[in-house]
């Protein structure tokens, strides 16, 4: 719990110097978790228990003023969302460029009109580049 409200505090103290909006749209929540985690760690075991008393003795305004001073100088860049990468087809879909016109699409077309439970699933993927046919084998 004590993780999530570092979290929080530090996105809230972000927030408040480049905006609310770039820190929820653009900055990635686990790759500052990891920051925060790996930089932690490595100032507990460099700094010594009596440099962090200045931090327990500070009013929450003072408090608020030093992280909003630390924030400012915070690389956004090193805590970029990556976009969703495209879902591929799968495994077990077979992508395969048949011309629309082709005896065999036009079977299995009919063949689909006719019956509702076909063993071979067929998906027509006019939106995908090239009119191509996709396959799913079960």
């Amino acid at each position: 719990m004590s993780c999530y409200l570092c979290n929080y505090r530090g996105k809230s103290a972000l927030g408040s110097v480049y905006g609310i909006d770039i820190i929820d749209n653009q900055v990635s929540s686990y790759y500052l978790a990891d920051e925060i985690s790996g930089t932690y760690r490595g100032m507990m075991i460099a700094i010594d228990d009596a440099h962090w008393c200045v931090f327990q003795q500070m009013t929450p305004v003072k408090l608020v003023r030093v992280l909003k001073e630390l924030a400012a100088t915070v690389k956004l860049s090193a805590f970029r969302k990556h976009p969703e990468a495209r879902k591929s087809l799968g495994q077990n879909v077979k992508a395969v460029k048949i011309n629309p016109m082709s005896p065999l699409l036009k079977s299995l077309h009919r063949e689909r009109n006719r019956s509702t439970t076909l063993k071979g699933l067929l998906q027509d993927t006019a939106k995908l580049k090239n009119r191509s046919l996709c396959i799913i084998i079960e």
